[in-house]
């Protein structure tokens, strides 16, 4: 038995796979949810202030954890936070501040009586058709020592066909079930993510944070301001100078934010509100 069959072996889609013998099967991830645009990444990794997080992650099946999932999919998931760039660093141990990441992902079985129908489909050898759709229920919740928990729950599911049933027009296909997962896991925390970068909450929150840490001398928490000054004693915007900038890490991403106003990915609105809340970080 492969490391994937072992990994979601306690879910019904697997079940259902021993039970048909040799019939055909075929599987596909929903379409209702996308991978994110290079624009919606650049946004996420545009909130700032950033912070330390610690991620705690479970795969539970029907509400039950599910040990062997989580195992397999934790430094997937781990991953997915880090590339995202919304957080300075991503542990699994506790980080100074307190702040954590809660990521559940739930497989759920969506098809009514999908056991009968797999069994018809075992008994028939591929001659009847049918299909099965386990769904995904991703939460994550943010919290830190300052904050009301922020929150956002995404939905996902992966389509299996047994036998001859067509393609479902809503879905597209993957090689294999381990590709479906991935893709699957992929897409539902990257939105995710996406969500809890939007929220107005999530950036007043790691800025206390980030307030907190320079008032408590807390070296680990000072993600931004760390960094060796710099000798240029300004940053040029727009033709106008700017405050003197005395750390290097502050005026690269301040160039940076400028750059992404005048490529259009943030609004000025949203380009005035980061700079202001940067530049009270040093």
């Amino acid at each position: 038995m492969t490391k994937i069959k072992l990994l979601i072996a306690s879910t019904l889609l697997i079940v259902i796979t021993a039970l048909t013998g040799c019939a055909n099967q075929k599987y596909y991830v929903d379409s209702a949810l996308h991978n994110l645009t290079p624009q919606e990444e650049s946004k996420i990794a545009a909130v700032s202030p950033k912070v330390e997080v610690q991620l705690i992650f479970e795969f539970q099946s029907k509400g039950v954890v599910n040990p062997r999932a989580t195992k397999f999919l934790k430094t997937q998931v781990a991953q997915i936070v880090e590339n995202s760039h919304l957080f300075s660093k991503t542990s699994f141990s506790p980080v100074a501040g307190g702040a954590t990441l809660q990521i559940t992902i739930n497989n759920v079985v969506l098809t009514d009586n999908a056991a009968g129908k797999g069994f018809v489909v075992g008994l028939t050898f591929g001659m009847a058709g049918n299909v099965v759709t386990d769904g995904y229920i991703c939460n994550v919740k943010y919290s830190d020592s300052n904050s009301e928990n922020v929150t956002t729950t995404v939905k996902h599911a992966i389509h299996t066909t047994i036998g001859s049933h067509d393609a479902p027009n809503y879905a597209e296909q993957s090689p294999t079930l381990g590709a479906a997962l991935e893709k699957m896991v992929r897409q539902v925390v990257s939105n995710a993510l996406k969500d809890i970068s939007n929220n107005p909450k999530f950036s007043k929150d790691i800025e206390s944070t980030m307030q907190d840490s320079s008032n408590t001398s807390q070296p680990s928490r000072q993600v931004i301001i760390t960094q060796k000054a710099v000798k240029s004693p300004a940053v040029i915007d727009s033709g106008a100078v700017v405050k003197p900038i005395t750390n290097s890490a502050v005026a690269q991403k301040l160039r940076e934010l400028q750059s992404m106003k005048n490529e259009g990915l943030i609004t000025a609105q949203e380009y005035e509100e980061k700079k202001s809340t940067l530049l009270k970080q040093y």
